[in-house]
Parts: structure tokens; C-alpha cells; sequence
């Protein structure tokens, strides 16, 4: 990145022509320096009753940006527009899950959280069967069903509104391989102790990343553990370091701390590697005596992957409503 002083020369006629303020430079520089995206710290999206509005879609909630915050001064702080959302349908969970920083910062957005102890907590969640109502109008114009068939196909999935229209648009077909993809991760995450290059492995997630534990030679115990760290699109070695203890891993991606903390055990020092590959950072961790591991880092959070793939739909299941929404008023003003 480029220091403050070039970045203005070399950008000041852009920022002059854009309009933006002038104390405003430096607090821009900053934030595409360290990829701060705070808008959802400023505002949440707040849902508005449409059952009298003639100009939102039957079926569709009128949403509009609220702040969380006492006052937003004109002028007062600028902020970074993450386009690692366009996506489509059968992408949605998996950008979520996988584009670092995404989630966190749609859950500020919508206001729905996931709770460690394994529940979703939604600032604005209601019944299930008013969840399921309120979506049948959608399910059935987005996948072209019956308003009946809609209400089964969201009951079948407990009310979520992604899983439901990709149910409708998958039936009778073979699932897509990023729909498989995700599910054999689903599956191999809840696995526990499986057999894996001839010896025992041991495999959990947390927010952040995943660790797979194995034996390098086919022994009983395993004495080493994979880390897999999603990066995003784009990335390089270059964005990563790495750093290695006897007893300690710090891991920083474009200058922002994702791992820094005592490991369970000793490491061979010299024997551990790191390496980037289509977006993910693959660490590989030799203990210095074979043992199960229950962590990596000493007093990390795990996730239930059954819970946290819920948690996606919900999260995705709101901005989608959003989406469709702000897209039929889009069209309302073209016409």
C-alpha cells in the first residue's frame, strides 16, 4: 500500500473531482490501508410494514437503512463499498462462509448474530410460522411454485428462504458441485475421529478457521494438524505472515491479527510450513510428541457446523429479502 503522502499526489485529483472533503483523506487512506468496512457499525437495516404501501411488491418487506448511532454528521466519516457481494443464489452461503470479514459484517448489517452455545439470536426474529408466511409470497414468485407448494418447501427447511427456493429450483435436478462441495464439508467437519492418511484425525472450526488433525506416518496418534484459513479471492503469500514458537502461532493477513496464542502442545519448529493456494492459507503444524489436540489455540471458540450453516441461511435469508426488495423498487423508478 502505498504511503499517505504518494497516495494523495497520485489520487488527489480523483478525491477533488469525487468532492469528497479534504479531512476526509487520510481517515479513506486508513481504512482501504487495514480493509475496514464499518459501515455496520453506523447503520442496520430496519424492516418497515408494507400491508398499506402500494409501492413495494406483495411478498416483499420494505427495508430501509437506520442508524445505530445518537447522530451521523454530514461530512463527518466516509465509508468503504465491499462489492465481495455480488454473487448469486446457489453462492451466497458459501461467500458468507468463506470471504473473510463478510459475515461478520452482514451480521451487523441485519442485526442477526451467532451465539457460540450453539443458538442464532435475531434482533427481529418472530414465530417460525409467521417466519414461514411471511416468505411464501417470495419462495413462490422468486421459483415459480404454487403459494402452497412454496409453504412446504419452507416448512421442509424450517422456515429459510435461500434453502427453500433452491429446493424449488433443484427439484428433480442433480445438485449443483458447489452445493456438493459444501455439503461434504458439512459432513466432514462433523466426522470427529475418521481415518485420514492411515492414521487418526481430529477435525473442528471456529469463526476464523479450521483444523484437521492427523498422523503423519500412519501411527495411532496424531502428530500433526492442518489449519485452513480462507483469504478470499485474489490473495497472495505476500498478504500473509506467518510466524512459528515451540508453543505459540501468530498468523496476520494484510496487517490484520487472525491467530495469536499459546497451542496445546510443542511444535517442531523447523518441520512446521505455511502456503497459499486459490484464496486459502494451509498451515501445517508437526507436534514435537504425538497427541490429540482439543484446540489449537488455548481457549478458542469452536462452532457447531450444523448451527453455523443455519445461522448462514438466516443471515443470507435477510439480505436476500433486502435485495429483492430494493431491486423491485429500482425497477419502479426506471419505469
Amino acid at each position: 500500500m502505498l504511503q499517505y503522502g504518494r497516495f494523495e499526489a497520485v489520487h488527489k485529483s480523483q478525491l477533488e473531482a469525487l468532492g469528497l472533503p479534504a479531512h476526509l483523506w487520510q481517515v479513506l487512506y486508513k481504512k482501504l490501508s487495514s480493509d475496514t468496512f464499518d459501515i455496520g457499525d453506523y447503520v442496520a437495516f430496519g424492516e418497515r410494514d408494507n400491508s398499506e404501501s402500494s409501492s413495494v411488491a406483495e411478498g416483499l418487506t420494505e427495508h430501509s437503512l437506520c442508524l445505530n448511532v445518537d447522530q451521523l454528521e454530514a461530512g463527518g466519516n466516509v465509508f468503504l463499498v465491499d462489492h465481495a457481494w455480488t454473487t448469486s443464489i446457489d453462492q451466497i452461503i458459501e461467500n458468507l462462509d468463506r470471504v473473510p470479514g463478510l459475515l461478520e459484517r452482514m451480521e451487523k448489517l441485519t442485526g442477526t448474530y451467532y451465539s457460540l452455545a450453539g443458538s442464532t439470536e435475531m434482533v427481529s426474529a418472530g414465530s417460525l410460522d409467521s417466519e414461514i408466511e411471511a416468505n411464501v409470497s417470495t419462495v413462490a414468485s422468486m421459483a415459480g411454485v404454487s403459494e402452497e407448494r412454496a409453504r412446504d418447501l419452507l416448512v421442509s427447511v424450517n422456515g429459510c428462504l435461500i434453502d427453500a427456493i433452491m429446493a424449488a429450483e433443484d427439484e428433480g435436478k442433480e445438485a449443483t458441485p458447489g452445493q456438493n462441495t459444501l455439503q461434504e464439508q458439512i459432513i466432514q467437519q462433523l466426522g470427529g475421529s475418521e481415518a485420514l492418511g492411515g492414521g487418526k484425525s481430529l477435525q473442528w472450526r471456529t469463526r476464523r478457521y479450521d483444523c484437521t488433525q492427523y498422523a503423519l506416518d500412519g501411527g495411532d496418534q496424531p502428530d500433526a494438524i492442518e489449519v485452513s484459513v480462507p483469504l478470499g479471492p485474489g490473495s497472495s503469500a505476500r498478504d500473509v505472515k506467518c510466524t512459528f514458537g515451540p508453543k505459540h502461532l501468530t498468523v496476520s493477513v494484510r496487517g490484520s491479527c487472525v491467530v495469536d496464542g499459546g497451542l496445546p502442545g510443542e511444535v517442531r519448529v523447523d518441520d512446521c510450513t505455511w502456503a497459499v493456494e486459490d484464496g486459502m492459507l494451509t498451515i501445517t503444524l508437526v507436534k514435537r510428541v504425538a497427541d490429540t489436540w482439543s484446540e489449537l489455540i488455548l481457549g478458542e471458540k469452536h462452532v457447531n457446523p450444523f448451527e453455523l450453516r443455519k445461522h448462514l441461511t438466516r443471515v443470507s435469508g435477510e439480505l436476500w429479502r433486502f435485495f429483492q426488495g430494493y431491486d423491485c423498487m429500482v425497477q419502479g423508478a426506471d419505469r
